[in-house]
């Protein structure tokens, strides 16, 4: 199980093309953001599938990633 992180309403609209990510971009550093009051937090792509992309946030997730919906995240 994995806990899903976002907001998941597109207000990001940049966000990361999760239809053009490789296995190139695992390890590749990331920001989350969910709105404009929150704090971004840095991480890097651990892994991702159709509809997130997992993000490893430093010692909180311990190398395993958490799944995080495109929208929130920018390169």
């Amino acid at each position: 199980m994995f806990e899903v992180v976002g907001s998941q309403t597109g207000r990001w609209p940049k966000g990361i093309d999760i239809t053009k990510l490789t296995e190139s971009d695992i390890g590749k550093g990331v920001v989350y953001k969910t709105a404009p009051d929150y704090e971004p937090q840095q991480g890097y792509i651990t892994s991702f599938n159709k509809s997130y992309i997992f993000v490893a946030f430093g010692t909180r997730t311990m190398g395993r990633g958490e799944a995080c919906d495109p929208s929130d995240l920018e390169w």
